[in-house]
């Protein structure tokens, strides 16, 4: 028992920043695919990219390759400046936006979650769990654009 309260007090210590919720290694999962490496394919050949909902950057900074023009978007305020610490030394400009309501929760009139950029800027735009407005990942898109989303949950 003492094993238990002493975890669950270091954890009750440790702030919830970013998306690294592995607990210092100790929880680990393995998804049936490989959504780096399936980005990063396709980041090879596109000159744009922005990925929604980075967290804190934790991801984006460690894809193996990344467009000379990447951006980012976070929408829980706490993560803004820790995805901007990590990612600009890399180049890539991490934007706060009000996020999106959660994709059940939309209706067509929702306007919350609206991209801070302009039509077709983007290539490619990535999404791991991220809520967002569909016509708006669709606006952002160039013609030829791809978007890869990975959303995990019941609903």
């Amino acid at each position: 028992m003492q094993d238990i309260d002493r975890m669950l007090d270091d954890a009750r210590q440790r702030p919830l920043t970013g998306w690294d919720v592995s607990y210092h290694g100790r929880i680990t999962y393995t998804q049936p695919w490989d959504l780096a490496a399936i980005v990063a394919a396709q980041a090879r050949t596109s000159a744009t990219l922005l990925d929604l909902g980075t967290g804190g950057g934790e991801w984006l900074s460690r894809l193996p390759n990344r467009p000379a023009n990447t951006k980012a978007t976070e929408g829980w305020p706490p993560n803004v400046p820790i995805a901007r610490d990590r990612l600009a030394p890399l180049g890539i400009e991490v934007f706060g936006v009000e996020a999106a309501p959660i994709n059940l929760e939309q209706t067509p009139a929702t306007t919350i979650g609206a991209l801070p950029f302009s039509d077709g800027a983007f290539d490619l735009v990535t999404s791991r769990n991220e809520s967002y407005l569909p016509h708006e990942v669709k606006r952002i898109l160039t013609d030829d654009g791809r978007f890869i989303t990975q959303q995990v949950a019941g609903e």
